[in-house]
């Protein structure tokens, strides 16, 4: 086996006042796209068929992905006196979701790295077959923190209202569903190609929401780097501080 890569398992938006009673479950998803469904939606395109023509198998496991994490929202409520969870964390992924506005989710699994480890003593020989499980670990390690990986997902919500209404809610009052389920797919399909769930470059410029504070993009931390990056890793340690308004970097003024 080669190592797998940490990828986006499924993401899927709903609300859930959309859909009330077991009839109308469906209705609760506006959006959703896994690595299944993607790859038989370039297929469907290829042949000219429609996105919403999916399999049973498929519909059943979209529904039990969104009951789950509702179920996991109101089973934390009561132990943060309210407050949902926004992250799930298992063996295998790790799931984040938020309220991006009242009564609309957003949910996305990342499914984690996947590492393959010697074999098992006794797992193979005489006698033995090919059905037994692959000896592998399930890393995250490489894996952006939910905290980064909700911002990201916060910022895409962000651009999409700017270019199309000041919220869902009101965008999905002045469309039909049809258009308003077209309108989401076309632009987070775009946002899942591009998305990159891995750790790259300067984690810490983006808690700074993406602002590069000096010319180079490293802080510096490797050897022979130690210059690299230092007006950064200054300003994070506290040696330098950012003008209002973002104006530019100054040094701060030192006594003695």
């Amino acid at each position: 086996m080669a190592v797998v890569p940490a990828q986006v398992g499924f993401l899927a938006i709903f609300n859930p006042s959309l859909g009330t009673t077991d009839e109308t479950m469906d209705d609760q998803i506006v959006y959703y796209a896994s690595v299944n469904s993607q790859s038989q939606k370039r297929r469907h395109q290829s042949r000219k068929k429609t996105a919403d023509d999916i399999s049973p198998e498929e519909r059943n496991e979209r529904l039990r992905q969104i009951g789950l994490a509702q179920g996991m929202v109101e089973f934390s409520r009561g132990f943060a006196n309210g407050e949902p969870v926004n992250t799930i964390e298992t063996e295998k992924t790790r799931v984040v979701l938020q309220e991006v506005e009242p009564g609309w989710w957003i949910v996305a699994s990342i499914d984690l790295a996947k590492i393959p480890l010697p074999p098992r003593i006794g797992s193979s020989g005489p006698g033995k077959t090919d059905e037994q499980p692959d000896n592998v670990e399930y890393s995250s390690r490489e894996l952006k923190p939910s905290t980064l990986l909700l911002r990201d997902l916060l910022r895409a919500h962000s651009v999409f209202l700017l270019h199309h209404a000041s919220s869902l809610s009101a965008l999905f009052v002045k469309s039909r569903r049809s258009n308003f389920v077209r309108l989401l797919g076309r632009f987070w399909n775009r946002f899942l190609a591009t998305w990159e769930v891995m750790l790259h470059g300067n984690p810490a410029r983006s808690m700074y929401r993406g602002i590069k504070m000096a010319a180079c993009g490293e802080l510096g931390v490797g050897v022979g780097e130690e210059n690299r990056g230092s007006g950064e890793r200054e300003v994070l340690e506290g040696g330098r501080e950012v003008w209002p308004l973002g104006v530019g970097i100054r040094d701060e003024v030192r006594g003695g």
